[in-house]
């Protein structure tokens, strides 16, 4: 008589490690990052020139946050520097919500430094953005 396996609980996914990019030819950035257990699909945020500010993050519930934090640069226009960094993603980033931890970006112009941020998803929630992966198009 077949019985039924017994299945671990999904755990809320931890923060994505190993983010890494690679240039694969004129305009792409191959990029990836280490296996979690707990993942059911894997998400990128792609942003141009800059790596994100502090004050952006993504929640359990997978929502990009955006949150004031006390500012060192020379200006102290905080919300300056989030609006800089959205119009980067809109405009020259990207963001990739396929399942496959390995990610291929086209497009992209050369010489700009591209910074790669990952998010593990599954049923229980989404993970930390990792720490960034940096690029350059050949």
């Amino acid at each position: 008589m077949a019985t039924k396996g017994t299945r671990s609980a999904a755990v809320k996914p931890v923060q994505a490690t190993g983010a890494t990019a690679k240039a694969d030819e004129t305009g792409v950035i191959i990029t990836e990052c280490a296996k979690q257990n707990s993942a059911s699909s894997y998400g990128c945020i792609l942003v141009a020139g800059s790596p994100l500010p502090a004050g952006i993050n993504i929640s359990d519930a997978g929502q990009l946050i955006f949150t004031e934090v006390d500012s060192d640069n020379e200006s102290g226009n905080t919300n300056t520097i989030l609006a800089n960094t959205l119009t980067n993603i809109f405009t020259k980033g990207a963001i990739d919500f396929t399942v496959s931890r390995k990610k291929t970006f086209s497009n992209l112009t050369r010489g700009v430094t591209y910074y790669f941020y990952f998010f593990v998803i599954n049923s229980k929630g989404v993970g930390k953005l990792s720490l960034p992966a940096q690029g350059w198009c050949l």
